[in-house]
This record gives C-alpha cells, structure tokens and sequence, in this order.
C-alpha cells in the first residue's frame, strides 16, 4: 500500500532467504498482479544461493554475494533513474492525454 501513498519513483524489493514460507495474507500471485496495476516495478531478491523461482515471485536474483548485491542495488538504482512523474495543471481525463512521436522510450502509465 505504501508504494502507491506518494508521488515519488518507487519500487518494491522482496528479500527472500532460507526461512520457511511466511503466512502473508495475497498470494505471491496476488502481489505480483496487485503492483503491477499500480505500475509498481517488483523485484525479488534471495539471500539464498541458486535460487531461481521462489513460491511464484518470478524471476529471483541471487544476492547471496557482495558482488551480487552491489550489481542488484547498481540495477535498483538504474530502474529508479529511468522513472518519471509528470504532473499536468488542469482539468484532463486520462484517454485524452497522449504523447507526441518524439516521446520516443516513454509510456503512459495511468
């Protein structure tokens, strides 16, 4: 819920380890579907070694190394860098707005 409270770039980080599944209330599914309709990147670390799929969170980066995180967070890093918030004075409905053709590497995300 915090990841769509404010007007800023955001993405959530599930770290994942050696734990036993936790009892969360959605499904990894459930999650998963819920950010992405709030266009809320998600990313999936694990502590542990050799994971690849975790209980259906998807792709999963290992950060089981210094090296490995450094490049997870250097990769964090780089997906909040490409976001941005643009806000319009006025009175539009969300079909109305469009880009132009030299918006090129940009999307809409209402």
């Amino acid at each position: 819920m915090t990841a769509s409270a404010n007007d800023a770039r955001r993405v959530v980080v599930l770290m994942l380890g050696n734990e036993p599944d936790d009892q969360a209330a959605l499904s990894a599914e459930q999650a998963r579907r819920y950010l992405q309709w709030l266009r809320v990147p998600l990313l999936v670390w694990s502590t542990a070694p050799g994971s690849q799929k975790a209980n259906g969170w998807g792709r999963v980066t290992d950060i089981s190394t210094a090296p490995a995180l450094e490049a997870a967070v250097e990769g964090l890093f780089h997906l909040l860098d490409r976001q941005r918030i643009v806000w319009l004075t006025g009175y539009h409905l969300p079909q109305h707005v469009g880009l132009t053709p030299a918006a090129t590497g940009v999307r809409l995300a209402y």
